[in-house]
């Protein structure tokens, strides 16, 4: 089961993440038990046997020589890329096949009765809850009520495996519920934890910039800027994608101080030196929205449109970038041009938030 990657490092991009990565790939039909485990490291290294430890801090194997002699094999979480288990049940693997289909009240039934069942596998516990949370966020998309079951999820998972290899995700996606139910004071504690560096500088600093996005959700935007700042610096050593995030967080925060030349120097230099399209996308949309606040409407436009052409292969920033040149062009006096680009929104992202901002076209 590979370790649940909750787009967290880059929620604070962006905002309230969706539904993370599985834990585990889940196969056409279910796998028939093993009598042995798998596990894979980020360097290609696989590793059989009994796994004895599967927590924050590390991985056990237990393994059998050529000889027959035991021994074991102990490897850092975070070189784990995953971890298989051989007594795998066959209603996990459908909860995980379920959860890929998007069928989020099927996958939180099928874990909920395998939580209740003595019967079920020793690490059944942190995968189970994980995988039952996310659920519940992604199920929140169309029905916010699911906030609250999501967030009850995440904090069965801190409090009943307080060593699991995912509690660093499941702090970070507690704060979120709990931001997301406007309980600020509640994310500030489930991040506490982590900002005072108890899992190490990377967990800290993503913790920092949800602490951030807390404060923005409150108008505390001057000292959300500062956090910002300050995430970027740390960030410089050692954890690049998350200064980059620091930054492009701070670059907001001074569009809304309307402190525009900064926020757009940043933009600028982070535009023009990132190495990914999604960082480049992600960048010249943010420029353009800084533009967009200042009036600069031809400016503007060629960001957004920079995007449109360029990078439509990052789906969410290209349907942001098709909204906000549809805007520039209706407000240039374009309509037809503007309706272009709403409607090859509509088609290619119909259920995304940027096109259900469209207008809609009037009878005649």
């Amino acid at each position: 089961m590979q370790r649940a990657k909750i787009l967290l490092v880059f929620i604070s991009l962006v905002g309230f993440a969706g539904s993370p990565a599985l834990a585990q790939e889940p196969p056409a039909q279910p796998a028939a038990p093993s009598a042995t485990d798998t596990v894979t490291l980020k360097s290609n290294r696989v590793i059989t046997g009994r796994v004895a430890a599967d927590t924050y801090e590390k991985v056990d194997v237990e393994v059998t020589g050529a000889d027959g002699q035991k021994s074991v094999v102990s490897s850092p979480a975070a070189e784990v890329r995953e971890v298989r288990y051989g007594d795998q049940p066959s209603a996990y693997a459908q909860a995980m096949f379920d959860q890929k289909q998007g069928k989020h009240e099927a996958v939180v039934a099928g874990l909920d009765k395998l939580l209740k069942d003595p019967k079920s596998p020793r690490w059944m516990p942190q995968y189970a809850l994980l995988n039952m949370a996310t659920s519940y966020v992604a199920w929140a998309e169309r029905d916010k009520a699911q906030y609250a079951q999501a967030q009850a999820a995440f904090e069965r998972l801190v409090k009943e495996v307080p060593n699991s290899r995912f509690t660093v995700e499941a702090r970070l996606g507690l704060s979120q519920c709990c931001m997301a139910l406007g309980q600020h004071d509640k994310a500030a504690a489930a991040l506490a934890d982590l900002v005072a560096g108890k899992f190490g500088e990377g967990p800290a600093l993503q913790g920092e910039l949800l602490a951030g996005k807390s404060l923005e959700a409150q108008e505390k935007v001057a000292d959300a800027e500062k956090k910002y700042a300050a995430v970027a610096a740390r960030g410089e050593k050692g954890f690049p994608e998350l200064a980059t995030a620091g930054l492009l967080n701070r670059a907001g925060c001074l569009t809304k101080m309307q402190k525009y030349a900064d926020a757009q120097g940043i933009l600028v230099k982070l535009a023009k030196e990132a190495q990914t399209e999604d960082l480049k996308a992600l960048a010249y949309n943010n420029l353009g929205e800084c533009l967009l606040a200042q009036k600069e409407l031809r400016e503007a436009q060629l960001a957004f449109l920079r995007v449109v052409v360029l990078y439509f292969k990052v789906k969410d920033e290209h349907g942001r970038a098709l909204y906000w040149s549809g805007q520039c062009f209706e407000k240039r006096g374009d309509p037809s041009r503007a309706n272009e680009l709403y409607d090859e929104l509509r088609s290619k992202y119909p259920n995304s938030a940027w096109a259900k901002k469209v207008p809609v076209p009037e009878k005649k």
